[in-house]
């Protein structure tokens, strides 16, 4: 398990902020394939125009989520666990950017 200042730091690892800006994109272009409620519509198109911003947004709920991992297992997720994670995360980070 991470202390406190290890979590936060795994917040400026930038190879692991680009693979979840990524995860985000693929997730908002799924979402946005089907039938999305208004909150799922919103955050995709947020993610696609502003993706750093989003990914350091939804790392921050992901840490925290996980934060029973080391650095190690965060920072060594493989892509397929990043994107699950984050097509988890992606309605409640919708949810919660709308103020739901």
């Amino acid at each position: 398990m991470a202390t406190y200042d290890e979590l936060i730091g795994v917040l400026d690892d930038g190879p692991l902020q680009r693979k979840v800006g990524v995860a985000l994109m693929i997730s908002a272009h799924t979402v946005l394939s089907g039938t999305p409620d208004a909150n799922d519509r919103v955050y995709a198109a947020r993610v696609f125009e502003a993706p750093h911003t989003t990914a350091r947004a939804a790392m921050r709920y992901l840490i925290a989520a996980d934060n029973g991992l080391t650095v190690a297992q965060i920072t060594g997720a493989s892509d397929a666990a990043i994107q699950t994670r984050v097509d988890e995360a992606f309605p409640i980070l919708a949810d919660a950017a709308a103020g739901a």
